[in-house]
């Protein structure tokens, strides 16, 4: 039997919980409300969805929708699936996912500030040769001033005593000077030897056929029925430039001997043959010796478009077919070296994945147009940061499997047919790969990618595309 102490505090206590359940029924919670629940009640609502009972008839697989990459902010989850049909395969997304390929419309490839180059070990050489030509043409030329009396467009002129003892040959200018002195004497026969010889250019700087003009140059030409009044010389058949002429600037003229030089800003000229050289006399007697080259001058450009057409692009590694498919909405090629220098290679999904291996390209410069020369190359490589964060903003993690590099220049031999080869310049492009990790959502998604982008320095004729 209980005391009247004990039966007053059970009596209070059965008070109270009466009085508390009239409060709690006028504030009832509202379904699904946090009110009432521990942390790790709530984390798990947050997290993990309210068990459902199973359907009455097993589902079809659903169709699944690639994350959005171009998403603002954090990487939002997949939207939500379409209704399943009444029959099919019971399968939980995550259970249901292979690798897929998310759309390249407007995505942004992001690539490094710093830029790498690789130089040609001749480009020093090649830049140089047209400024190693023209002062070998004015060495010649300074050689040959001023000594129109030792030219002949025959045979070698004879000397003074085989010209002497030739029978029936006679002078009345070298018998006059043979009486006064031996150098009158030599220089009168010298002047009838010439004489002899038929009016127009015999040489330029000492050659027939083969002679070489370039921006620069100085020439002498050697000939006869010039006049003792300057005219006009001309460099003809440059094609690409106006009228395919050049005047030269004459800076000496004789009957027999013109001194002039090319200037040394022409451009839009490539390298050329069958150039000629012009006299014009005042009195309008025109001369023309044919058969001569033209060697531009050199400059080096830097080549961002067109690459494509300069370069045989061979890969190595991550060369499935979706790869190599075309994305026509950004004019990209995955796997594939574009117009611009790009090589971009991307494959993402939802489940866990490995990222392909790191690997090599190498680029063939087996087109380069006639009359340029690969100089040097630049390198710009795709993201390389790791650490938390998917690398767009959102939770999760990156990495960076490292790779991006230039190799060196070096020549390969490829055969042109069945029966020649020809040798290339050539170079490998090392590539990394960079994996992003996205845990927004109610599951993962991945992407790997590895992109980079080059240009290429050509040297070629001063003024001209290569395209």
């Amino acid at each position: 039997m209980m005391s009247f102490r004990e039966t007053g505090l059970l009596r209070d206590v059965l008070a109270a919980a009466f009085l508390l359940g009239i409060a709690g029924a006028s504030r009832a919670q509202a379904p699904g409300s946090a009110f009432g629940q521990s942390p790790q009640q709530i984390q798990q609502n947050l997290t993990r969805p309210s068990p459902q009972l199973p359907p009455a008839k097993p589902l079809a697989r659903p169709a699944v929708k690639a994350p959005n990459w171009n998403a603002a902010g954090p990487n939002t989850a997949p939207g939500s699936l379409s209704p399943p049909p009444a029959s099919g395969s019971a399968l939980h997304p995550v259970q249901a996912l292979n690798r897929i390929e998310p759309s390249n419309k407007a995505r942004a490839w992001v690539l490094s500030k710093e830029k790498l180059t690789k130089f040609e070990p001749h480009r020093t050489t090649l830049l140089q040769a047209q400024t190693k030509i023209r002062d070998e043409q004015n060495r010649i030329a300074l050689s040959l001033k001023g000594q129109w009396h030792m030219a002949s467009p025959g045979p070698a002129a004879p000397s003074s005593s085989a010209f002497a003892a030739a029978p029936g040959r006679t002078s009345s200018l070298g018998a006059n000077a043979a009486a006064r002195s031996p150098l009158l004497a030599r220089n009168a026969r010298t002047q009838d030897t010439l004489a002899s010889q038929p009016d127009g250019i015999w040489f330029v700087n000492n050659k027939a056929r083969d002679f070489v003009i370039t921006p620069g140059g100085n020439v002498v030409i050697f000939g006869k029925g010039f006049g003792e009044r300057a005219g006009q010389v001309f460099a003809k058949g440059l094609t690409g430039f106006p009228g395919g002429a050049a005047a030269l600037q004459v800076t000496a003229w004789s009957n027999f001997e013109i001194d002039a030089v090319l200037p040394a800003d022409i451009r839009g000229v490539r390298d050329l043959s069958g150039v000629a050289t012009q006299v014009v006399t005042p009195a309008g007697k025109s001369f023309t010796l044919g058969n001569g080259r033209f060697f531009a001058a050199r400059e080096e450009i830097v080549l961002t478009t067109n690459l494509d057409r300069l370069i045989e692009f061979q890969m190595f590694g991550w060369t499935t077919s979706e790869d190599a498919s075309v994305t026509s909405d950004t004019g990209s090629h995955p796997n594939v070296l574009d117009t611009n220098g790009n090589v971009r290679r991307l494959e993402a999904g939802i489940s866990d994945f490995d990222c392909e291996r790191s690997s090599h390209d190498i680029l063939v410069f087996s087109h380069v147009p006639a009359g340029f020369t690969v100089s040097g190359i630049a390198f710009w490589s795709g993201r390389t940061d790791a650490g938390d964060g998917n690398g767009y903003g959102g939770s999760g993690n990156r990495m960076y499997f490292p790779g991006y590099s230039l190799g060196d220049f070096y020549t390969t031999s490829q055969a042109t047919n069945r029966l020649q080869s020809a040798s290339f310049d050539a170079i490998q492009i090392n590539w990394g790969v960079w994996r992003s990790h996205n845990s927004a959502g109610s599951f993962s998604t991945w992407e790997c990618s590895s992109n980079y982008q080059v240009a290429v320095s050509l040297v070629g004729p001063a003024g001209i595309s290569p395209f």
